[in-house]
């Protein structure tokens, strides 16, 4: 049976996938009067076409499953053999080294859970000013959290959880960045490169740790000590 290499979210790198199934439709294109028109596509030189072709794949290493999509878009000729034109789409999608997992944490309140696990999505699907608008929203549930009402901006927020000694003077004054990006991105529509925006949630994700979920274990594993 037919197999190809491709990334496994269960086994975290390539492996080879039985393909189980594979389905295909090809549409010829036409336009009439501003409008296109499907019919059954004749594989005719010069013609405007589109083909989907779906595969059902299980990988040879954990069998598990994955739906794959490969799309030829309209604007290609036909061309019988050429197939470096595809599109591939995969479902559930894939998380390789330009994809973020989000990560668990138990001890976070829940809108600082549902900003995080946006900020991640919207990571993953290339929505980079959403994510850094995210990134600031986040950083400034964390100081409010802090007990940082008391300032009117996120620069004040800071300086009083620099003042209260959260976190490390240095932190602080890095995480000044974190609320640049994020301003630049909602007021003058800059759009951060991918790698800030890794580091930035890396950060984050750092600081939740610190602040909430170390805290959480050690009064969890404290709790476990049926000590007298």
């Amino acid at each position: 049976m037919e197999s190809k290499k491709i990334f496994c979210n269960e086994c975290k790198n390539e492996t080879h996938h039985k393909i189980m199934y594979k389905h295909s439709t090809c549409s010829l294109i036409i336009e009439m009067e501003g409008r296109y028109i499907d019919e059954e596509c004749r594989y005719q030189q010069d013609k405007y076409y589109e083909e989907n072709i779906y595969r059902f794949l299980v990988c040879l290493g954990c069998e598990m499953a994955t739906m794959e999509h490969s799309h030829i878009p309209v604007e290609a000729n036909w061309t019988p053999y050429l197939q470096e034109e595809y599109n591939f789409r995969y479902y559930p999608p894939r998380l390789n080294s330009d994809k973020l997992i989000q990560k668990t944490f138990k001890s976070i309140i829940p809108n600082h859970k549902r900003i995080y696990n946006e900020i991640i999505e919207s990571f993953n699907a290339g929505l980079n000013i959403l994510c850094s608008i995210g990134v600031r929203a986040l950083l400034e549930g964390i100081c409010i959290t802090q007990n940082t009402v008391t300032e009117y901006t996120l620069s004040g927020k800071l300086k009083v959880l620099k003042d209260e000694k959260h976190l490390p003077n240095n932190i602080i004054d890095g995480l000044q960045k974190l609320r640049v990006i994020g301003n630049d991105a909602a007021h003058q529509l800059t759009t951060p490169t991918k790698e800030e925006l890794r580091l930035s949630i890396e950060i984050l994700e750092d600081i939740l740790n610190r602040l909430y979920e170390t805290e959480y274990r050690i009064r969890s594993n404290l709790d476990k000590l049926n000590l007298k």
